[in-house]
């Protein structure tokens, strides 16, 4: 449903404070053909995470499909759809699910864009709904020439539409067959529209179709996975893929297994002219054929398919190329080579798979529904022509064809006529102007930033209309690299890391700061609006060298990133005092619950104790440790926990070094932020599966601290030390401003290790190395007492 569109300009807005006014952002794909799986949504920066949900039916990754909306968007804010796994082409947008659009950059750098509907729907390539199928057999089976019924009921219950399409009034007595299908795999979207535009032609009044019609019929079928399409899922090589079982005499589908029964049911009193399976290859292959036919007839065919693609209009162009000539249809199990084998009576006979592109035809021009359709119009007079027909079309529309030159005219001298000569070119500049013209190149100024969709349809002497072609302008460039990049250490201890920079060319686009996290990859930090020339950055820890980079973007891409500036922030501020607390030790006091895993349940527990034992570890994840630690209200609120040192000891007798990770225990189900209960039940590693906690789990993939404990020759004193990780110190400060303990866990990896022991710590005993304390906890007291500050 058209919705009026407002452009909002946002300019001037500062995108580094919190959206105040914003819609919250939110992702569905609980419709027709909708598939996703969210990672993140970031409000505040209008960032959207999005990856593939689990899809059994398919190992390559580019044949998975992807379709969801997004709802809550500021029309002419900026947002960012972060899709994972990347697919390196002009993926598409619709604000109604029925008119799509392409984004004008290729999304293997993410998408990024200024939406202008608080709605929209995303998907790598055009999307073709069951419904779709459904309402296009309705609509079709109301005309003369078409008996709508079900090819079968699939296995989700969802009926298969059929169209039979031939001239009622001719018998069907010396009627050859045509069998055209398309989405035998879910994700390939394009070949339904080429069997709508096979069907529709078939049954129009073109002069050439009502002659075909007296010696044909056809049978159209959009969709043959209809289950696997309703569920956005890829359909591709599944097990049991439907285009892998025609060899089979009752295949486990229903849709194959009844088309295969129809066929040779047919077989049996018609003779077929052509069975075309209609497929699309992967998202970034052009146009190509697959066939099991001799040659000729097929160089006939190809040839009288391309002049079709002519008199449908020729919006856009499919190749002949053909990819593959089975030499020996009887050891596959396509479609095609079913027909080839089985079906295969006359010399003229096609079997054929036209792999329609998801993107651009073979000139490499954008693909659009029509051209889909032209394709499978094309088909069906190519067929037509290869029986000997030879009634001439009058009613031909002409075709639109145009390009922009340098000097910003729009030429459409291409644009040519199948009868009698163009007399008007109706031009729509996409900006709200519109103009009609006599001469095919007209000039037109665009007087805003931004992409306008510019569409042309002539007009021939005999007043057929051609299909309506768009060319997408974007009026403008990419901005240049921000200058002077500059960061400032903090002035206070509760001060920020000031981030500021130059911009040398307009105040039009916006900014996209990066920060370098604790792995050395580069991470989003923050996005700015028009005019904003610095940011704070409250969030780096202490003691750590950062790193920034820029770049700016707007509404026709980024530029490159500036050189990075690095800066060291302060791990405590002069006048500061440091108190060490150790474990059991007054004001303010580091307490420290263990509860460790060495395949038994009933292991010993308790404060200040950290045992596993010294028996042999089958398996790494037989030793594990999990604790935690919080600062209590003895402590002074202005207290800031700057750093956290963990105390280890190895036995003797096994591997020669053992790697450990520390990891931050997520409470996930425990609302109360304690520790599991001594009594829980673990799952155990060494039958695979996973080892979860009751209370939550830890992110094996962000450790907040790594250690290697040399342990050849290792005594009952073999330390190993965690310190020094900003990302513990800063999980430590959090969680004394939350209030809530910070719960740890310490796994052993599993490279190497064969029957080391962690050591027991116990008490707070000083000078006995054995009975170190577990923790030592740095704590920064402000200098004077009267301090209010907040930590």
């Amino acid at each position: 449903m058209p919705v009026t569109r407002t452009l909002v300009c946002t300019a001037l807005i500062a995108l580094f404070a919190p959206y105040t006014t914003a819609g919250t952002l939110s992702v569905s794909a609980d419709f027709d053909n909708g598939r996703v799986a969210v990672r993140s949504i970031d409000q505040e920066r209008r960032i959207i995470r999005t990856t593939l949900p689990p899809d059994n039916h398919t190992h390559i990754g580019g044949m998975r499909h992807w379709h969801f909306r997004i709802d809550g968007i500021i029309p002419g804010e900026w947002i960012t759809i972060d899709h994972t796994p990347r697919v390196n082409v002009h993926c598409v947008y619709s604000y109604d699910g029925e008119n799509w659009h392409r984004f004008p950059e290729p999304g293997n750098d993410g998408l990024r864009f200024r939406f202008i509907e608080p709605s929209v729907y995303i998907a790598p390539s055009i999307p073709y709904p069951y419904a779709r199928a459904v309402a296009f057999a309705d609509r079709m089976g109301e005309l003369a020439a078409v008996e709508r019924s079900a090819l079968a009921v699939s296995e989700g219950g969802r009926e298969v539409p059929l169209l039979r399409i031939t001239d009622p009034a001719t018998p069907d007595d010396g009627k050859r067959i045509v069998w055209m299908m398309g989405r035998q795999h879910a994700f390939e979207s394009p070949s339904s529209y080429v069997v709508e535009g096979f069907a529709e032609w078939m049954a129009s009044d073109d002069p050439a179709a009502r002659e075909f019609r007296r010696s044909v019929i056809a049978y159209a079928i959009p969709v043959m996975d209809v289950d696997n399409v309703f569920r956005g899922m890829s359909g591709k090589d599944q097990p049991n893929d439907f285009n892998r079982v025609w060899h089979m005499e009752s295949p486990p589908w229903n849709a194959v297994r009844e088309a295969r029964t129809r066929m040779l049911q047919l077989r049996k009193t018609h003779n077929f002219l052509a069975l075309i399976d209609s497929h699309s290859p992967l998202y970034n292959h052009g146009p190509h054929w697959y066939i099991s036919t001799p040659d000729p007839p097929w160089s006939d065919f190809a040839e009288f398919f391309q002049d079709g693609i002519r008199e449908a209009g020729d919006a856009n162009w499919h190749s002949n190329r053909v990819v593959s000539h089975d030499p020996d249809p009887e050891t596959t199990h396509l479609a095609r080579n079913f027909a080839a084998v089985h079906l295969r009576t006359d010399d003229d006979f096609i079997a054929a798979t036209p792999e329609t592109a998801h993107h651009r035809d073979s000139r490499g021009e954008f693909m659009t529904v029509g051209g889909f359709r032209q394709w499978g119009e094309a088909m069906g007079r190519a067929l037509y022509k290869l029986t000997g027909g030879t009634e001439t079309p009058v009613n031909t529309p002409p075709r639109a064809r145009f390009e922009r030159r340098s000097d910003g005219t729009f030429d459409a001298s291409a644009s040519a006529a199948a009868n009698g000569s163009i007399t008007e070119y109706r031009w729509d500049f996409g900006d709200g102007t519109a103009r009609t013209t006599e001469n095919p190149q007209v000039r037109h100024e665009f007087s805003a930033f931004g992409h306008f969709p510019v569409s042309l349809v002539v007009v021939d002497s005999n007043g057929v209309e051609s299909p309506a072609v768009s060319l997408t302008v974007h009026n403008g460039e990419p901005p240049p690299t921000p200058v002077q990049l500059r960061a400032a250490p903090p002035a206070t201890d509760a001060g920020a890391v000031k981030v500021a920079w130059s911009f040398s060319h307009d105040d039009k686009a916006d900014f996209e700061l990066e920060r370098m996290d604790a792995q050395g990859e580069w991470e989003p930090l923050a996005s700015a609006g028009a005019g904003v020339r610095s940011y704070h950055d409250a969030t780096s820890p202490r003691g750590a060298g950062i790193r920034y980079r820029l770049r700016s973007v707007n509404v026709f891409g980024t530029s490159d990133w500036t050189s990075p500036v690095a800066v060291k922030i302060p791990a405590l501020d002069e006048g500061r005092s440091v108190t060490f607390v150790r474990s059991g030790e007054s004001a303010p006091r580091a307490h420290a619950d263990a509860y460790i895993r060495e395949g038994r349940p009933d292991t010993a527990h308790g404060d200040n104790n950290l045992l596993v034992g010294t028996h042999p570890a089958r398996h790494a994840g037989e030793m594990r440790a999990v604790f935690s630690f919080d600062i209590s209200s003895e402590t002074s609120p202005n207290a800031l926990i700057d750093g956290v040192a963990l105390y280890l000891t190895v036995t003797p007798g096994g591997a020669d070094s053992i790697t450990i990770d520390l990891y931050k225990l997520t409470p996930a189900n425990d609302p109360a932020n304690r520790l599991v209960p001594a009594a829980a039940t673990w799952h155990h590693f060494a039958e695979d599966r996973p080892w979860k906690l009751p209370g939550g789990d830890f992110d094996r993939g962000n450790p907040l601290a790594t250690a290697t404990i040399d342990s050849n020759g290792a005594g009952p004193g073999k330390q190993v030390i965690y310190s020094g990780s900003a990302a513990l110190a800063e999980a430590a400060r959090r969680a004394h401003r939350q209030n809530r303990p910070l719960q740890l866990i310490i796994v052993p990896r599993r490279d190497g290790l064969r029957s080391n022991a962690l050591a027991r710590f116990a008490g707070s005993a000083a000078g006995n190395p054995e009975e170190r304390p577990l923790l030592v906890v740095a704590v920064k007291q402000p200098a004077e007492s009267g301090d209010s500050r907040s930590p």
